[in-house]
């Protein structure tokens, strides 16, 4: 299930293989700069809806998004048509406190990172451009696929983790790049 999950490079065929996954993973996702660009299109509104969320962004150009999908359970989606005005979302994890952001490209214009989840403090979450995705698999208490899908740029593809499980105490901090990197 993960596995088929994580060899997805195209946005659709990853949204498909997501809904797979649902019952098992907390899926968080958080938009960076823009998740409805020219590149996306009815029928990835169509394979979102499949998931259980409700938002259309198909005519949300530049606008801030949230969604938690708490094993299969849609806990919260927000979008925001303040393009000056992140979003942040609080979630309790288990044993683990979550922050949630989103910023549309108004907002983080010359800040920076427009999309993190932040786990008990420590941001997992690397924010590429378009919609990024985090899984989490409580029973394991590890990361097990986060990445981003560019939809201003065609739907590319960016493999932020590489589709390895990863326990969240292997992060450290990178201080160069201002986010986290796995150390074996």
């Amino acid at each position: 299930m993960i596995e088929k999950l994580t060899k997805q490079t195209n946005f659709l065929d990853y949204l498909r293989a997501l809904k797979e996954c649902l019952p098992r993973y907390v899926v968080f996702i958080a938009v960076n700069d823009t998740g409805a660009a020219q590149y996306f299109t009815m029928e990835h509104a169509a394979a979102m809806a499949e998931l259980g969320l409700r938002v259309n962004m198909t005519n949300r150009y530049r606008q801030p998004y949230i969604a938690i999908i708490d094993k299969g359970r849609i806990a919260k989606e927000i979008v925001s048509a303040k393009l000056d005005a992140p979003l942040t979302v609080n979630y309790k994890l288990g044993k683990h406190n979550v922050l949630v952001y989103s910023a549309g490209f108004g907002y983080q214009k010359g800040i920076g990172k427009g999309a993190m989840v932040m786990i008990d403090g420590a941001d997992y979450m690397r924010g590429g451009r378009g919609f990024n995705f985090l899984l989490f698999d409580v029973d394991s208490d590890e990361i097990v696929d986060n990445r981003a899908f560019d939809m201003f740029s065609g739907g590319r593809y960016n493999n932020q983790m590489g589709g390895i499980s990863l326990p969240l105490n292997s992060f450290v901090k990178n201080w160069g790049g201002g986010g986290y990197n796995y150390v074996p």
